[in-house]
């Protein structure tokens, strides 16, 4: 237990560098794009009309109006009404870590309980990156169907979660105990 504890904790360290790479340097470009500066005001002064917190999706019901409106532009808003005191806040990667290293910790706990028909390492490879996979398309992929957002940030999630999922999980593959055969 301790060891995939360790693993969890290595795999969360790796992924919140990889992180680091994806969302905090330029190569976050790629996924996502930036409103001019007088847009950017507008949205928020518009975003400020919104009742409370919550997810809204824009036009929303199924009236004529929303159906005209809706050819012109759909947008899913995920609104923090409250606001946040810092952008790069410490408690955000505090929280981060921590999720990384519990989704990391479950993931421990699955291969443990393979670890009979998947003794080593190698044979815990194709398992872990499908695994990955599935999370991926399930979770990211459907956002263009289903919500309307755009492929190109889908993609872009879709290929850093793979490799964040796939790296961390491998690490932790690594930590999985032998099985003791008598």
């Amino acid at each position: 237990m301790l060891r995939i504890l360790i693993g969890s904790l290595v795999a969360a360290v790796v992924t919140m560098v990889l992180g680091w790479v994806f969302f905090g340097s330029p190569v976050m470009n790629q996924g996502y794009r930036t409103a001019p500066a007088a847009t950017q005001t507008a949205v928020l002064e518009a975003l400020k009309t919104l009742p409370e917190s919550g997810t809204y999706i824009i036009p929303s019901g199924e009236s004529p109006q929303a159906q005209a409106e809706a050819q012109g532009g759909v947008a899913v808003v995920h609104m923090n009404k409250e606001g946040i005191e810092r952008m790069m806040d410490p408690m955000i990667f505090l929280k981060g870590f921590i999720h990384m290293a519990i989704s990391f910790l479950l993931i421990g706990f699955f291969l443990l309980m393979l670890r009979g028909p998947l003794p080593s390492f190698a044979s815990r490879v194709v398992p872990v990156l499908l695994l990955a996979a599935i999370a991926v398309v399930w979770t990211r992929l459907g956002q263009p169907i289903w919500f309307h957002t755009d492929w190109r940030n889908a993609l872009y999630l879709a290929v850093t979660d793979f490799l964040s999922l796939a790296a961390g999980g491998l690490i932790v593959s690594a930590f999985i105990p032998r099985l003791n055969r008598r």
